[in-house]
């Protein structure tokens, strides 16, 4: 299972998923579907793998449009 949540510069959150298949993707949108502006976000993922392990990791990541 993983948690990534996506927040802007200002520390809102801006998108968050959930998956059971291990498959995430971020397309640049907000939970509502709308684009958000381009500029530098923050990201934080955590994972629980098939082995039981937990996995913690964080980041940034700049979007350009």
């Amino acid at each position: 299972e993983i948690d990534a949540r996506i927040y802007d510069r200002w520390g809102h959150l801006v998108y968050q998923l959930v998956s059971s298949t291990g498959n995430i993707a971020w397309d640049g949108k907000n939970d509502k579907g709308v684009e958000v502006a381009a500029g530098q976000y923050f990201y934080i993922i955590k994972a629980t793998g098939k082995d039981g392990q937990s996995y913690d990791t964080k980041g940034s990541v700049t979007l350009l449009r």
